[in-house]
C-alpha cells in the first residue's frame, strides 16, 4: 500500500486538478541569467499516464528573456526546463494570469538554478518559501550527520555524538511539524498535493532519518482535498485509484500464523521459517535490484543491531534470479543475518503464501516465538518503534 500511495502522490505532484477559476491563458515571463540556454519549454504531466507533455515552447533572446503560456484547465504545477538539461530548472502554479521569473543559474554549472525568484503567483510563492526552508533543514540533517560520523570516528565521548544525533532527529521532526501545517493552509490542490509528495519524498530516503505522513495520514490528505474541490478532476481520479488499491488489498497477517516455508541459503542448505520458534524474526522480502529495498536496507541493519541480543533476528529473503548479484549486495549492505532465495524471482511459492505481490517490495513480517505474525510492512523507525515495544 506504502508503494502504491507513494506513487500515486507523485503522480499528483503534477497532476491537472479542474478548478473552474482558472480556465484562463497563464504567461510566464522570466528572464535567465548566467545561462547558456537557446530554448526553454513548458511541460505538464498528466495524471495516470505520469509522462510530461510539453505544452508550449519558447526561445531564450540574448539577454535571456523567454515567455511561455499554458491554457490549462485546472490548477496545475508546470515544470520549466532547457535544451541543455534533463531535469526542470523551475515549477510554478498557474494561479495567476502572469508570473514572472527570475532564474540566477549556478556559476559552477550554468545548466542549474542557483536561486530564483517568483512574483504574480502566490501558489508559486508558497512553494518556493516551502522548498527554501526544506532545503536548509535538509543541510541542517546533513550537518549533523556528518559531524556526529566525524565525531565517532575521532573516538570522542558519547555525549557529544548522541548531541548531534538528537539535533538531527529534532531538525526531521520541525521539517514534519512544518510541513503538515503547510498543507493545512495550502489554498490550491495543485500546491497541497506538491508539498505532500515533495515530503513524502524526502523523508523515503533513510539516510535524512525524517518520518513520513503514515499511510492514514496521506490518505485523510487527499480525500480532504477532494471534498474541498469536488470538481478536480485529477484529485478525483487519485481518490478513485486509491479506493481500488485498498479494494484489492490482500487482508492483514496480523494475528495470524506465519505460513511456513523452506528456502535453501547461500551455500544451497534447507532453512525453514518453522526453524526460528521461540524466537522474534523479522521476515525481511526483499532482492538486490529493489532501489527501494537497498534504501530501507540500513534500517533494518540499525534494528538487527539493536536488538539481536534481546532474542530478535532477521531472516532475509531474497526475490532475486542472479546468486552473484544476490551476495554482492548482501556483502555491500552489511547484512549479517540468515539469507535464503531460490533464485526464482516473483515466481518463488511465498510472495503467494505472504501475498504481498500487489505490495510490492519491501515488504516484511514480524514473527513472535509461538509463530504469530505481530506487524507487517515494518519500514523506517516504525521497524524500531515496534521491536522497541515487543523487547524492551
Amino acid at each position: 500500500m506504502k508503494q502504491i500511495l507513494f506513487a500515486l502522490v507523485i503522480a499528483c505532484t503534477l497532476v491537472a486538478c479542474k478548478d473552474s477559476g482558472t480556465k484562463n491563458k497563464v504567461t510566464i515571463e522570466g528572464i535567465i541569467k548566467n545561462g547558456s540556454a537557446k530554448k526553454i519549454f513548458l511541460e505538464e504531466v498528466p495524471v495516470g499516464s505520469m509522462q510530461p507533455v510539453v505544452v508550449d515552447s519558447s526561445e531564450v533572446d540574448k539577454d535571456g528573456k523567454f515567455s511561455l503560456n499554458s491554457f490549462a484547465e485546472e490548477a496545475v504545477v508546470l515544470n520549466l526546463h532547457t535544451d541543455k538539461g534533463t531535469y526542470p530548472i523551475a515549477s510554478v502554479i498557474n494561479d495567476a494570469a502572469t508570473i514572472k521569473l527570475t532564474l540566477n543559474m549556478s556559476k559552477e554549472d550554468n545548466n542549474y538554478v542557483d536561486t530564483y525568484e517568483v512574483s504574480g503567483s502566490a501558489g508559486s510563492q508558497k512553494m518556493k518559501e516551502f522548498i527554501t526552508t526544506a532545503t536548509k533543514d535538509l543541510h541542517a540533517i546533513y550537518v549533523s550527520h556528518t559531524t556526529a560520523d566525524s565525531l565517532a570516528k575521532a573516538g570522542a565521548k558519547d555525549s557529544a555524538i548522541i548531541l548531534q544525533q538528537q539535533a538531527k532527529i529534532q531538525t526531521g521532526a520541525k521539517l514534519h511539524d512544518y510541513t503538515v501545517q503547510q498543507i493545512e493552509k495550502a489554498d490550491n490542490p495543485a500546491l497541497t498535493l506538491f508539498l505532500l509528495s515533495y515530503f513524502q519524498s524526502i523523508a523515503s530516503n533513510p539516510a535524512y532519518e525524517v518520518t513520513p505522513l503514515s499511510d492514514e495520514e496521506v490518505i485523510s490528505i487527499i480525500k480532504k482535498t477532494a471534498g474541498r474541490y469536488p470538481e478536480h478532476k485529477g484529485v478525483a481520479s487519485v481518490v478513485k485509484s486509491l479506493d481500488e488499491a485498498e479494494k484489492n488489498k490482500p487482508a492483514s497477517m496480523v494475528g495470524k500464523p506465519a505460513p511456513d516455508f523452506t528456502l535453501p541459503d547461500e551455500n544451497g542448505k534447507s532453512v525453514k521459517l518453522s526453524d526460528y520458534k521461540g524466537k522474534y524474526v523479522l521476515v525481511d522480502f526483499w532482492a538486490s535490484w529493489c532501489t527501494p529495498c537497498r534504501q530501507e536496507n540500513p534500517n533494518v541493519v540499525l534494528a538487527y543491531n539493536n536488538f539481536k541480543n534481546k532474542n530478535f533476528t532477521v531472516l532475509g529473503v531474497s526475490l532475486d534470479e542472479d546468486k552473484g548479484m544476490w551476495q554482492k549486495a548482501i556483502k555491500d549492505d552489511k547484512l549479517a543475518w540468515q539469507h535464503v532465495s531460490d533464485l526464482l524471482r516473483w515466481e518463488t511459492p511465498v510472495v503467494e503464501m505472504y501475498k504481498f505481490g500487489n505490495i510490492g517490495i519491501p515488504y516484511n513480517v514480524l514473527v513472535n516465538p509461538e509463530g504469530i505474525v505481530v506487524a507487517e510492512s515494518l519500514r523506517g523507525k516504525n521497524l524500531e518503534a515496534k521491536l522497541a515495544e515487543l523487547l524492551n
